[in-house]
């Protein structure tokens, strides 16, 4: 498995654990049903933040906080990581098509040359 595999791997793993925790901790905390619980987990982790649903008791309105700045930065590693593999793959296809381009030209050549 390549780093770049592992990083994705350790990202989306984060993202998971860090949703699913999050998820039940609004559940249980908050007694908010599943989907709120989730998409408040959502929303907070992805900084959009609608204010239709709020922490109301003081351990969450602390926590919320910390999951914030904790998960914020995991996001955008995730993120990061997603777009360097699509780039790194988008360039090995455009450099793989300028070889094959420029080895035909080579060939082109050298057979221009064998001819003479």
């Amino acid at each position: 498995m390549t780093k770049r595999r592992k990083s994705l791997m350790v990202a989306v793993w984060a993202i998971v654990i860090i949703i699913i925790t999050g998820t039940v901790f609004y559940h249980y905390v908050e007694d908010w049903n599943w989907v709120d619980s989730f998409y408040f987990t959502t929303i907070t982790m992805t900084t959009i933040g609608y204010g239709d649903l709020y922490p109301t008791h003081n351990v969450s309105k602390i926590l919320t906080s910390l999951f914030a700045v904790a998960t914020i930065p995991i996001i955008f590693f995730a993120f990061a990581v997603v777009a360097e593999n699509y780039f790194e793959k988008r360039l090995q296809s455009l450099l793989s098509r300028e070889s094959k381009k420029e080895i035909k030209e080579i060939e082109r050549i050298e057979k221009n040359i064998q001819e003479k």
